[in-house]
């Protein structure tokens, strides 16, 4: 009998790229586009992706001095786990999500707080207008912005002494106590994907302290992180790796052995796999603008 994450349906992937005759824009934007995968698993990204610590919101008021009548901005909103958790501030959010799928479960999710819009719309495209906004946060997305609009437009839409915060979870694969079995699995069905996970762009030694110095717009940087663990069942784990678009590109049937290898290994070990997670979280004040 086939395990029921493996019935899925056949994905027709599509690139959404702007129309340019830039041939380095188009390179940049066929890069960014593959977030819209997401939006095909929406339900799967809502049920098995982590939430956020607690913590980090009490930081974020503390660190950017948010005031009560405060307005921000969630770049990439996915389903609302980040944005969840800041609902508790009850403060006027626009969250932008591009994948009307993902957009319509974080409305659902959502629906208790007024105060909330999401946004049907790319960063990239959406319309901001100046110091609008009192905080811009973007959790586990900020990545797939275009590098050329991560920081100045970000900066351009926050009133003076406004902050940006970008927060993302970070898997610690080396911690987890299946690693051997599972790196043997991954050497023999998808070696593509061996080496440090896409979430260590997040950690302590990725690049987004120093992409904050590098862009002129910003004070430096604040960094804070949290350490939490998550033991996953084998169809929460299973549901968790097809969330991860680096999987989800992968054929159909190379996915699918993949997933029956760890499921059986998951299987032999009582159905438990524990993973550490870290947080990260950077927030910098915008400079002002005769300073940038």
């Amino acid at each position: 009998m086939t395990h029921p994450l493996l019935q899925r349906p056949t994905l027709e992937w599509t690139t959404r790229v702007a129309t340019t005759t830039n041939t380095a824009d188009i390179t940049t934007r066929a890069t960014t586009e593959q977030r819209f995968t997401f939006d095909r698993i929406a339900e799967l990204y809502d049920a098995y992706r982590p939430n956020y610590p607690r913590a980090f919101v009490d930081d974020l008021v503390s660190l950017s001095g948010l005031p009560m009548d405060g307005r921000i901005l969630e770049i990439g909103s996915g389903t609302g786990k980040a944005t969840t958790a800041l609902a508790s501030l009850d403060r006027s959010i626009v969250g932008l999500e591009p994948g009307p799928s993902l957009a319509a479960i974080a409305r659902e999710n959502l629906r208790d707080f007024p105060k909330i819009e999401i946004v049907e719309e790319t960063f990239e495209d959406w319309t901001i207008g100046p110091d609008l906004f009192d905080l811009v946060v973007s959790a586990q997305a900020i990545h797939w912005i275009q590098p050329d609009l991560r920081f100045t437009k970000t900066a351009d839409a926050l009133v003076s002494g406004g902050s940006f915060a970008i927060l993302g979870n970070s898997n610690v694969y080396d911690r987890c106590s299946l690693r051997k079995e599972l790196n043997a699995i991954y050497e023999q069905e998808a070696p593509s994907l061996l080496g440090p996970p896409p979430t260590a762009w997040y950690g302590d030694s990725g690049p987004i302290t120093s992409m904050f110095a590098e862009s002129g717009r910003f004070e430096p940087a604040i960094h804070r992180r949290y350490d939490w663990t998550r033991t996953y069942t084998e169809i929460e784990y299973l549901g968790l790796l097809q969330t991860h678009s680096n999987h989800q590109m992968l054929p159909s049937a190379q996915l699918d052995r993949l997933l029956a290898s760890i499921g059986e290994l998951i299987r032999s070990t009582a159905n438990r796999i524990e993973l550490s997670y870290e947080t990260h979280l950077y927030l910098a004040t915008r400079l002002p603008r005769e300073s940038a």
